[in-house]
């Protein structure tokens, strides 16, 4: 089952841009609301599930960061940043139960529901700096324990099966387990990617969607790292689905949220939640201005939808790149304009994103060949001018590879291959054929 973007909620706007967490209250009559942190507004906002639409806000919560449910206990907790607090509701009729003030810059929460702690994660003052979790008896309610951090916290998640609370480290990028019991960190994992910040965990398995572009799972109870799956951008929020076994993973810039399918453990879509079009005209004469600007669209990675008309999944960077060509295209005499639009049906954006993702596994597999013909020669000093080459071309790849195909992780590997060939200049060239043949095979399968 593919994700199916059915429409878009407005939502009253805040004084300033920009949201935050988000979570799902389910009562017992099948109904649904999700509650959002507005951070821009100081506020949640509620909106329903089933009719799509914002219902009202709850107000008086300044620079609200966290948002967690706990639909077994009935209750709501928000992180209030800018207020160094914490809010408790009811959830069901959203009374306000209290609020309980916490270390500097609350952010991320987690709920142990059988002794009542809420564990909020602070950024500490200076934000980065003097990190500590409170941890709240919601009863009371008051702090009950203080515990020092090793840096910033970013998301983090109770397991009941474990009895621990689970938090990402921004810097140094690690997760820490901490007893919910003994309210102590007890074991320490360490991220292979920069940045850790959207957190679940699903079974055995922790999600980590990391700020270096990539979605790290690694065993709950070992820190082993099973795969790490490349993203097309910085994630923020995750979010799981219990009965269909998919992690979605939200993007803001490119705009579009990644899927992850947790049983086979790969990325099996990205669905972009709105695009941004450019048209053009330039005049014939003289051709240099219409070859430059062709080179920087083909350099942005754009989708060409068809003459003069080409596009890109928006976002902030996206936008801006090509308000950039924009921009040069009226400089040189022409005439532009830019768009948000959706395509009308999803057969059009798939056919917009396979083509693009078709454009960069050729790129890729060009990176491949080329690493391979160099690890065929005998020349250390070749070898070392092209590895900074390819990983230069492979950096520029990535930069508008929206929705990474299996090449990516196979360039990747191809070039770590011929850098480590470099650091053994004894060992004779050789190489396995086998990534080939399994790119080979991937690629036939349809890429999103």
């Amino acid at each position: 089952m593919t994700l199916t973007r059915t429409g878009f909620i407005p939502i009253p706007p805040g004084r300033e841009p920009g949201f935050d967490h988000a979570d799902i209250y389910r009562d017992g009559a099948g109904a649904a609301r999700l509650y959002v942190a507005h951070t821009g507004a100081d506020r949640v906002d509620v909106i329903d599930c089933a009719g799509g639409s914002w219902l009202r806000a709850l107000d008086g919560h300044p620079g609200v960061a966290g948002v967690l449910v706990d639909a077994g206990a009935d209750l709501l907790f928000t992180s209030d940043r800018a207020a160094a607090q914490v809010s408790v509701y009811r959830c069901s009729d959203e009374a306000l139960l209290g609020r309980v003030g916490v270390g500097p810059h609350p952010n991320g929460l987690a709920f142990d529901p059988a002794r009542g702690r809420l564990f909020s994660f602070n950024l500490g003052e200076p934000a980065g700096e003097n990190c500590t979790v409170s941890v709240v008896d919601v009863g009371g309610p008051r702090v009950i324990a203080t515990i020092p951090l090793p840096g910033r916290p970013r998301w983090a998640v109770y397991d009941p099966v474990t009895d621990h609370v689970y938090a990402n480290i921004r810097d140094p990028a690690q997760i820490l387990a901490i007893g919910a019991e003994s309210m102590t960190v007890s074991r320490v994992m360490e991220v292979p990617a920069s940045g850790p910040h959207g957190l679940w965990v699903d079974g055995e398995w922790l999600y980590c969607a990391a700020d270096g572009d990539a979605l790290v799972i690694l065993h709950r109870d070992t820190g082993e790292v099973k795969t790490v799956l490349p993203l097309p951008g910085t994630p923020d929020v995750v979010m799981h689905d219990d009965a269909l076994g998919h992690l979605y993973v939200a993007i803001g810039d490119p705009g579009v949220i990644a899927v992850a399918d947790t049983a086979s453990m790969e990325i099996i879509e990205s669905v972009p939640t709105e695009w941004v079009l450019l048209t053009y005209r330039l005049p014939r004469e003289p051709s240099a201005p219409r070859s430059a600007v062709w080179r920087k669209l083909r350099k942005l990675g754009v989708a060409q939808i068809g003459d003069g008309l080409v596009a890109l999944p928006a976002g902030p960077r996206s936008r801006e790149q090509l308000e950039w060509v924009a921009e040069e295209v009226t400089d040189a005499g022409g005439v532009a304009g830019m768009w948000l639009a959706r395509p009308a049906t999803r057969a059009h954006e798939d056919d917009l994103v396979k083509a693009m993702a078709d454009a960069r596994a050729a790129e890729y597999q060009a990176l491949i060949t080329a690493a391979h013909a160099a690890a065929d020669t005998a020349d250390p000093a070749a070898h070392a001018s092209t590895v900074r080459k390819l990983r230069n071309g492979l950096r520029a790849i990535q930069r508008r590879d929206y929705f990474p195909p299996a090449g990516r992780d196979h360039a990747e590997a191809a070039i770590q291959a011929l850098a480590d060939l470099l650091a053994r200049p004894s060992a004779p060239p050789s190489r396995s054929r086998e990534p080939d043949r399994e790119l080979a095979g991937r690629q036939g399968r349809k890429t999103r």
